[in-house]
């Protein structure tokens, strides 16, 4: 074991750095053990009395142990028994992507900060950290910090001007979202979806006639679009169009695979307009549509 007159001339990683890297399970060994390394100066500080609270003796031992051969390299400062290697780093990259797609978004999360303790510059481990966020665990608000940061890194990548804008919506934060979503949309012009969530924040924010014709245009590209012609026709009735928002409600009513819920669409725009007539004829349509087909009897041999 190292004696404490030799010093290893390394960088000293955070305690909780080390600690984290050697638990989390998802790196290989070979990436867990260069960051162990890494953490030795702490540990032999600790054993020599620099550190008052160190680690357990045990795990000292076999923290040395592990890293043995590497120390010849961490007493030079060689740069890759101080961190993983470049092609250690990729691997873990995809190793925590192939996480985040099986659902195991807490691995990821683990995996992709230590990536980005070793590389706090390296635009796409920022990208998957704001994608395990928002898509992973489902938290908008530190989605939106990581995009925050991930776009000081670099201002253009797509990923991260996507999550913002959908954390703005999702936060309520529609006039915010508006100005994310035009940002995106300038550089990723073909993203349909994210024009359909524009047309949605300006819904939100109040600019029904924007709103309108940008879902005009997305419902002639894809007239079967449920969730576009829905958008279109809450747009028209708040534009005070109400003729042609019946017609998309109609065509609501006709596309949408349970008729019950898309004559429910319908009727509840008769009620807002106070048509009780028609509030009355798509009831009984429901009713019927609703009833339970009589059972058919089968005559005696």
């Amino acid at each position: 074991m190292p004696q404490c007159s030799a010093p290893l001339r390394v960088p000293v990683i955070s305690k909780a750095s080390f600690m984290r890297s050697a638990l989390i399970s998802s790196l290989s060994m070979r990436i867990a053990v260069s960051l162990l390394v890494a953490g030795v100066p702490l540990a032999l500080a600790s054993a020599c009395g620099g550190v008052p609270s160190g680690p357990n003796p045990d795990v000292l031992r076999s923290t040395v142990d592990l890293a043995k051969g590497h120390v010849a390299r961490a007493r030079n400062a060689s740069e890759n028994a101080v961190y993983p290697s470049r092609e250690e780093q990729r691997e873990a990259f995809i190793h925590a992507g192939d996480a985040l797609a099986r659902g195991e978004a807490r691995d990821a999360l683990d995996i992709v900060r230590v990536l980005l303790e070793l590389q706090p510059a390296n635009w796409m481990f920022h990208s998957l950290l704001v994608q395990t966020l928002y898509f992973g665990l489902h938290d908008a608000e530190r989605a939106l910090d990581a995009a925050g940061r991930c776009l000081h890194v670099d201002p253009l990548v797509i990923e991260c001007l996507q999550v913002r804008a959908l954390a703005l919506l999702d936060l309520g934060r529609s006039t915010e979202a508006r100005l994310a979503l035009d940002t995106y949309i300038e550089v990723n012009p073909a993203d349909e979806r994210a024009q359909e969530l524009l047309s949605r924040a300006r819904l939100d924010s109040g600019d029904t006639e924007g709103a309108a014709a940008l879902l005009r245009a997305l419902v002639a590209r894809s007239p079967d679009n449920l969730r576009r012609r829905l958008l279109l026709a809450h747009a028209e009735e708040r534009s005070g169009r109400v003729d042609e928002a019946e017609r998309q409600f109609m065509v609501v009513s006709r596309i949408h695979r349970d008729p019950v819920a898309g004559l429910t669409y319908l009727l509840r725009f008769y009620e807002r307009q106070e048509r009780s007539a028609d509030v009355r004829a798509i009831r009984s349509e429901i009713n019927r549509l609703q009833r339970p087909a009589p059972r058919r009897r089968l005559d005696p041999l």
